[in-house]
């Protein structure tokens, strides 16, 4: 399943710049970084200089500067000092973004305390201000950077221009940006361990009033405070605003222009060579149970038992025709119909899977293979006898036979095939059937069936779905997607914040990508769609 458009507005949600940096040591150790990660997920103390009105923001609780040297310690003996040297150029080139030297600048004082807030600057516009919020233990470090900061800039012909806001001293100054000369920086020092730097005085101002508030910065927010308790431990926690979610991120425009949307929050946690993200997308009001729990007769782990082969990707859906049904606005639906309508026109035997999944109630296994797609469904949902005499309505004619797979039932057509030198008649067979007693299985071909009894080949995303942890939550309202090395690169090839960051990096990362999994689920009492995702990287 390429599925582009589906994963990109999930991952796309939590996988920030700094947060795939970091999990790039993983890519290149190999090895648990057992020293990073595994911090229990409390907001860091710049929190309280972002405001809960901000696009977006993003708070890491990892110290930049030791990438690198973890980076060399984790790997192999003839590979750490690229190692690190790889990992420390795109932690300096995402900093550079920012206009800041990292080695230069930051190295010598920063800490493990730091917040990222993005203001959008005009409603109508797709400009953002932002402030970013470091911490550090060492006071005198602090000082000497910011003396240095404006002494090196004023030598550079950037006028400067001081101010007090609340108390507080802000430094501010034109400068270059990516070659824009008409950019501007402000700075300002809180209780000498803090810094503040903002593309603009006003950001720091918004920043400085929220800090003075509770009830409108993130740190006194017992909202998120709980929600981190939730998430465990994890080394990033975002936020992000409702519009920011399609232009931003991604999210169908159907999902993201409700208006009933509070915000996204999420968290990033680092499990070995792997990241894995929680997220939850809040609402305002209450939302619908997407499918009533009592008439839920199947659960979704049995359906794995009858398949099998090399799938390039594998979905568990509790109800596929509520999924593709236009009328439905459940923000489920909204979120995943994109995904299905564009997948379901791109396979062969197209109508016929369109058709199976518009007629099934669900659940439902999708398997795609190399040969083409196998779907597994309970008895009666839907009806071969629906899908007959829809098939039938374009000219397919239902057959029976005997194979090494049983008997099945397949529904063929005859097409005129041409060549150069004359004419001849084929069978065009649109769909296999092997209806049972526990379970019916469609395939979009022969062979497929022949592929899905090789259970053992099944095994990789079966780990993909171990490794999500949602094991136990199976017979849930869930919905699930597993994607292999391939598909899962497609889905993140034009990824903003993925190119953008492979910009940073200086070349292609392809290659790090060795899987994708993710599913949604639903909290009724919270108001709360629920999302985890899981990205492989070796």
């Amino acid at each position: 399943m390429k599925a582009r458009s589906f994963f990109i507005s999930l991952a796309a949600t939590v996988l920030v710049l700094l947060s795939v940096a970091l999990a790039l040591v993983w890519a290149v150790g190999r090895q648990s970084p057992l020293n990073l990660v595994g911090h229990p997920l409390v907001l860091p103390r710049t929190a309280q200089f972002a405001p809960r009105t901000g696009a977006i923001s993003f708070h890491l609780m990892v110290d930049p500067d030791q990438l690198p040297s973890f980076a060399e310690a984790v790997a192999s003996s003839g590979k750490r000092k690229s190692a690190g040297k790889e990992v420390g150029r795109i932690r300096d080139g995402i900093f550079a973004l920012a206009g800041l030297d990292f080695q230069d600048e930051l190295a010598e004082w920063i800490g493990s305390e730091l917040s990222l807030t993005l203001y959008k600057s005009d409603p109508d516009e797709a400009k953002f201000e932002w402030v970013l919020a470091l911490g550090s233990d060492d006071q005198e470090g602090v000082k000497r950077f910011l003396q240095s900061f404006w002494q090196t800039r004023s030598l550079a012909g950037i006028a400067l221009e001081t101010s007090k806001y609340r108390n507080i001293g802000i430094i501010s100054g034109r400068r270059a940006l990516l070659g824009d000369s008409s950019q501007t920086i402000s700075t300002a020092l809180i209780n000498n361990d803090l810094v503040l730097l903002a593309s603009h005085k006003s950001a720091i101002e918004k920043s400085l009033d929220a800090s003075q508030f509770p009830d409108e910065n993130q740190l006194e927010n017992e909202e998120l405070g709980q929600i981190s308790k939730t998430f465990g431990v994890g080394e990033v926690f975002l936020t992000a605003s409702p519009d920011t979610l399609h232009s931003w991120f991604g999210l169908p425009s159907e999902l993201s222009s409700r208006k009933d949307i509070k915000d996204l929050v999420s968290s990033i946690k680092f499990k070995g060579k792997d990241i894995e993200v929680e997220g939850k997308l809040r609402f305002n009001r209450p939302i619908a149970e997407f499918v009533l729990k009592d008439s839920l007769e199947e659960t979704l782990p049995p359906l794995l038992n009858f398949a099998g082969g090399d799938a390039e990707s594998l979905a568990l859906l509790t109800s596929p025709s509520k999924l593709l049904d236009i009328e439905d606005n459940h923000p489920i639906s909204q979120w995943i119909r994109p995904l299905l309508l564009n997948q379901l026109s791109s396979v062969e035997n197209s109508f016929s899977a369109k058709t199976i999944f518009a007629l099934d109630q669900g659940p439902l296994l999708w398997l795609q293979q190399g040969q083409g797609w196998f779907l597994v469904t309970t008895p009666n949902q839907p009806s071969p006898e629906k899908v007959g005499e829809v098939l039938a309505g374009q000219g397919y004619i239902k057959s029976e036979l005997d194979s090494d797979s049983g008997h099945l039932a397949a529904w063929t057509r005859l097409v005129a095939k041409r060549n150069r030198i004359n004419e001849s008649l084929d069978t065009e067979v649109e769909v296999v059937l092997a209806d049972q007693p526990e379970r019916v299985r469609w395939a979009s071909n022969l062979s497929v069936f022949q592929e899905a009894k090789k259970v053992n080949n099944l095994q990789p995303r079966l780990n993909q779905i171990k490794a999500l942890g949602r094991k136990e939550d199976l017979d849930q309202n869930l919905q699930m997607m597993v994607f292999s090395a391939s598909p899962g690169m497609e889905l993140l090839r034009n990824w903003r914040p993925w190119v953008l960051f492979q910009t940073v990096a200086g070349k292609s990362l392809d290659k790090s990508v060795q899987g994708l999994s993710f599913d949604l689920s639903e909290d009724i009492e919270e108001s709360i769609i629920n999302f985890r995702a899981l990205l492989n990287l070796g």
